[in-house]
């Protein structure tokens, strides 16, 4: 699948758009201003870094790796 092929919605949350990247073996990237799925990350771009933190046995959240560590 190519980054042509994926398309993100205004309506997608950021773990659905990361759970798409990672299916698609790619990265979800940004700019400051946009998010897009790419192969590479070019310059100028950061890979967004995501993991679901553990609150409680039945339910978690979605965080930034630096918000984890807080």
């Amino acid at each position: 699948m190519s980054a042509a092929q994926i398309h993100l919605t205004p309506g997608l949350t950021l773990l659905e758009a990361y759970q798409v990247a990672q299916a698609a073996g790619m990265h979800l990237i940004s700019d400051g201003y946009d998010v897009k799925v790419s192969p590479i990350i070019p310059p100028g771009w950061r890979a967004i870094p995501l993991r679901v933190k553990i609150t409680a046995p039945d339910r978690g959240h979605v965080c930034t790796d630096e918000r984890a560590a807080a």
